[in-house]
């Protein structure tokens, strides 16, 4: 049950950083969540990346073996401002 609440709240928090910041590679990402939400280990961000490509809301291009970048989707977007909702992402609140 934590780790649902804090899967709902990472996804929220990678597709705002994305949207803010462009392109981000999965190494990146993975060191802001260590600021902004709670430690997340590469391992479980490559499970919330996978689980935002599956649902439509970024692409990922692999550049190496280990190098993975992540860009967000117009409705990757509109979950992360707020304008559309998805029931297993935290709603942002306003800004």
């Amino acid at each position: 049950m934590i780790d649902e609440h804090f899967e709902i709240h990472r996804r929220l928090f990678v597709l705002r950083c994305l949207d803010e910041r462009g392109p981000i590679n999965t190494a990146v990402l993975c060191d802001l969540t260590h600021a902004g939400v709670a430690p997340t280990t590469r391992s479980q961000m490559n499970t919330t990346v996978a689980w935002l490509e599956e649902q439509g809301f970024v692409r990922v291009s692999e550049l190496t073996a280990n190098i993975r970048v992540v860009t967000i989707t117009q409705r990757g977007q509109e979950i992360a401002q707020g304008s559309a909702r998805h029931p297993e992402v935290r709603r942002p609140s306003p800004r």
